[in-house]
């Protein structure tokens, strides 16, 4: 029977844990343990640099957290100024910078929001009001800000895809390749002892089972779980 391929990074180590624990308990196979060993030591290797490649993801996105939420904090803050040196949001030097409502705005994509605000920069600075004219600098700089967690939470999620397809899928191919190699040998040693496909079975991971007994057919056996 050919073996599944094995998923993600957890469902190999699973594999080859329950190999190498199946081979140790039979004396036709306990030589075999060893050869399970240099998987591990990669497992854990490919692992460790996986967590760096998301830890620099995960960070990057926070980074967009904490951007995204002052970006929508300053333009709350230059509406209000704005409304309060306009005298209402129907006024059109209101809608010179807000063509929509201040809360559909912030509500919206970061990067859209930011192409906005530096539109608005030169037309800020020539306000009359101080209180409304501070918000340029803040702004543009926020804008800014806003546009460069943007390309580096890509190129962080463009690391961690690079790293599954070049590294974390070529190893869960050599887990493959190896527990073929294994199922060969096995197939071998079978046949040299005249043991059945279920003694080859027996050294890989089965579909989950139940471990108590359930109500059993008529033939003995357990009924399986429900699906």
């Amino acid at each position: 029977m050919p073996l599944r391929k094995v998923t993600d990074m957890e469902d190999a180590w699973m594999e080859l844990v329950f190999s190498s624990n199946a081979l140790g308990l039979d004396g036709l196979t306990k030589d075999l343990v060893t050869g399970v060993e240099p998987h591990f030591v990669t497992w854990e290797d490919v692992g460790k640099k996986h967590r760096l490649v998301l830890r620099g993801e995960l960070h990057a996105q926070a980074v967009f957290g904490d951007v995204n939420y002052r970006a929508d904090a300053g333009v709350i803050d230059f509406s209000k100024d704005i409304e309060r040196a306009a005298g209402n949001q129907d006024s059109p030097r209101f809608k010179r910078y807000f063509v929509m409502a201040p809360s559909r705005l912030v509500r919206g994509a970061l990067g859209a929001m930011a192409e906005r605000i530096k539109g608005w920069i030169e037309g800020i600075k020539l306000e009359p009001e101080p209180a409304v004219k501070a918000h340029a600098g803040p702004l543009d700089k926020l804008a800014d800000e806003a546009q460069a967690t943007i390309n580096g939470v890509a190129t962080a999620e463009g690391a961690t895809t690079t790293f599954r397809r070049r590294v974390v899928e070529d190893f869960l191919d050599e887990v493959d390749a190896f527990r073929m190699d294994l199922q060969g040998e096995l197939q071998k040693r079978a046949a040299k002892h005249k043991l059945g496909p279920e003694w080859v079975a027996k050294f890989f991971r089965p579909a989950r089972r139940r471990a108590r007994r359930g109500p059993a057919d008529e033939d003995g056996d357990e009924t399986p779980p429900a699906k």
